[in-house]
Order: structure tokens, then C-alpha cells, then sequence
């Protein structure tokens, strides 16, 4: 009995309490540095998928734009006779395309639309990413100068409040059409 008396070598609850916090606070940590490095991969997609929605919808739009044709009488009914490109409010943009269809490209609702023709308007951003503050600014023609169209808009991607990117993006395009 007086052996084991002698060795008292044990550990203490104030010793345990201390490795318990230590192990607590390290588990802790490193829960909380995955967290952030998750959230800010959601993010980075966020943004991402909203660059690249955005990216094909300028591509769109300035190809249609490069290659549009003057009107010719109004035959779009919209009062752009003898011009290429036609704007109202900022908002809504007209124009003829290189196969004579009625062009319009408006923001009715959270998308980018495109009307062309007497086809009904198609959205051309998908559900995930919400389009709003949509202007066009036209610089007319003048004497020896290309027109050109300046697009912008502010789009955010739909989400959780912590992974919306939001983004203001312009553009600005000439048609190819010269009028001398």
C-alpha cells in the first residue's frame, strides 16, 4: 500500500480544464478559418457566374449593335426615321439588325430583354442574376464621326444577402454603319 502512496503522479482537474480550453480554442480556430475560406469561395463563384453572364450578354448586344442598319421610313413605327440607333427614357433602345428585323432591348422586369421582330421579348440573363438600373446613352452622328451606343448597368447575383455581388459594368459600341 505504501507503493502506491509514493506515486502519486495523477493529473489534476485544474490541468484537464486547461487542456480541454486548449483543444476547444484549436478546434475552434480552425473550424472558423474553413468558414471563411468556404464563404469566400462562394463568393468568388458568385462573381464569377455573374461576370460571365454578363460577359455573354455584351457579347450579344454588340454584335447585334455593330452590324445594325439605318431605318428607312419608320418602318418600325417607332419614329426613327433615318437613324440607326434610337433611345427613350435612357431605358429602352431601338434599333434595325443586319436581317432587317425591329430590334428593342429594354429591362421590364429584373432582366435584360431582347424583342426582336414581332417575336415575343426573350430574357437573355438567366434566373441567377438580377439586372436592374439599365441606361443607354447615345452619341448621335455628326459630321464625319460613327455614332455610338454606351451601355451600363448595375447586375447581383440572387442569393443569401452574404453572397450577392453586386457590379455596375458599361460598355460602349459603334455600329459599323458610316454615314457620311
Amino acid at each position: 500500500m505504501k507503493k502506491l502512496l509514493k506515486n502519486n503522479k495523477g493529473v489534476s482537474l485544474i490541468e484537464i480544464v486547461v487542456a480541454i480550453a486548449l483543444f476547444a480554442t484549436a478546434i475552434m480556430t480552425s473550424t472558423q478559418i474553413f468558414q471563411m475560406a468556404m464563404t469566400g469561395q462562394r463568393n468568388a463563384i458568385a462573381s464569377q457566374n455573374v461576370e460571365d453572364n454578363l460577359r455573354y450578354v455584351f457579347e450579344v448586344i454588340s454584335k447585334e449593335i455593330r452590324y445594325a442598319q439605318p431605318e428607312q421610313g419608320d418602318s418600325c413605327g417607332i419614329g426613327m426615321a433615318d437613324g440607326v440607333l434610337y433611345y427613350e427614357n435612357g431605358g429602352i433602345l431601338y434599333f434595325k439588325n443586319s436581317k432587317d428585323e425591329c430590334v428593342e432591348y429594354s429591362l421590364p422586369a429584373d432582366a435584360f430583354m431582347i424583342k426582336r421582330g414581332p417575336d415575343p421579348a426573350l430574357a437573355v440573363t438567366p434566373n441567377e442574376v438580377k439586372v436592374s438600373d439599365l441606361e443607354f446613352n447615345i452619341v448621335p452622328y455628326a459630321a464625319n464621326q460613327q455614332a455610338q451606343v454606351t451601355v451600363k448597368m448595375k447586375v447581383r447575383a440572387v442569393g443569401k444577402d452574404i453572397h450577392k455581388s453586386e457590379m455596375v459594368v458599361q460598355t460602349t459600341i459603334t455600329p459599323r454603319y458610316y454615314k457620311n
